[in-house]
């Protein structure tokens, strides 16, 4: 890392650390950071007997405590679960908090607290590595909202848009098994980050061959630890993604208020940054993919901008720099009369 990006680098990690020690502190207690709620489920309230509980279900990161509790049981961890299928295909992030901590309760919050922060600190550093980035890059990443929602709620978003954003600097950087590996890594995490795999088919200056070795991996194992979930814990009535995914904009009907303008600004930043003389194919195809994912939202995201907005958070990352980048020196042009 070059040193113009160290201390902005290092304030990105503290804003990382802040957000959710902030959400714990507010609420005088580590489960907070799971949002748990009264009719959640039931290992939750045996770890956290004095938890303060939220209205309606709460969110999916008392979902991701369970998996994390007992990952690699995933029959028995299923009829904790509300829509087991769908939880377990993003099976990364709890299974990393289970190896920092053997330990339920609050030390295992804590340790899917430490993963969201690693995840955002590979994105930061990962952005540092894209051409033209400006010195306080790395912040793009904890100031991103939707990455912020993630970290307070202990989703797996945190995660996925810093693996996301480390597949783009390795191609930029022509490191393709990195790319591949972070690409496998993400689609583990949320599987929507199949989407920062088409882009690589159109890199440029890369042979066919190639395209096909970076983009393959990640579609061959995401279908196949899908399959292997279904097969494992089946699939509930929850599982269908009817009420996530959809026709453009019918979704969105009725969204008013914040719920409307957060993923609109998000949309908007997008927007600009795929419009912006310069910016490279394959990320503006990234870009433009995400649009139309936001687009494509159900009324079960589209009506809380918590959801929907980090749905979209790695493309406001990118998106960011693609505005701010620095347009990339030429060399100097040889005159045929051999002068400057």
């Amino acid at each position: 890392m070059a040193p113009r990006f160290r201390a902005f680098t290092i304030a990105a990690i503290g804003l990382a650390i802040a957000w959710p020690v902030l959400m714990a502190w507010h609420f005088r207690s580590v489960s907070a950071l799971l949002l748990p709620a009264a009719d959640g489920p039931s290992v939750i309230h045996r770890d956290f007997p004095h938890a303060k509980l939220f209205p309606d279900p709460g969110h999916d990161g008392q979902q991701f405590y369970v998996i994390a509790r007992n990952p690699f049981h995933p029959r028995t961890t299923a009829q904790q679960l509300d829509n087991p299928a769908r939880r377990y295909r993003r099976v990364l992030f709890p299974v990393l908090g289970r190896l920092l901590s053997p330990v339920n309760g609050a030390p295992l919050v804590i340790a899917l607290a430490v993963v969201s922060i690693i995840g955002v600190v590979i994105g930061a550093i990962a952005l540092c590595e894209y051409p033209g980035a400006p010195a306080w890059i790395a912040l793009a990443v904890p100031l991103n909202i939707g990455v912020m929602v993630a970290q307070f709620l202990t989703l797996s978003d945190a995660l996925a848009t810093g693996l996301i954003l480390a597949v783009y600097a390795a191609a930029f950087r022509k490191r393709w098994v990195l790319a591949v590996v972070f690409s496998v890594l993400a689609c583990l995490t949320r599987e929507a980050a199949i989407l920062v795999v088409i882009p690589l088919a159109f890199w440029p200056g890369i042979s066919w061959r190639r395209r096909i070795a970076v983009t393959a991996p990640a579609v061959g194992i995401l279908a196949a630890w899908t399959f292997l979930v279904v097969r494992l814990v089946g699939v509930h009535h929850l599982d269908s993604t009817g009420g996530d995914i959809g026709l453009p904009f019918r979704g969105w009907s009725g969204v008013t208020g914040f719920d409307l303008v957060a993923p609109l600004c998000g949309a908007l930043l997008i927007v600009a940054g795929a419009c912006r003389r310069g910016t490279p194919r394959p990320i503006r195809i990234f870009l433009i993919l995400n649009l139309a994912l936001l687009a494509c939202f159900g009324p079960n995201v589209a009506f809380s901008w918590v959801d929907s907005v980090r749905g979209i958070a790695p493309a406001i990352s990118i998106a960011v720099w693609a505005l701010a980048r620095r347009p990339e020196r030429s060399g100097p042009t040889v005159s045929p009369a051999g002068g400057v």
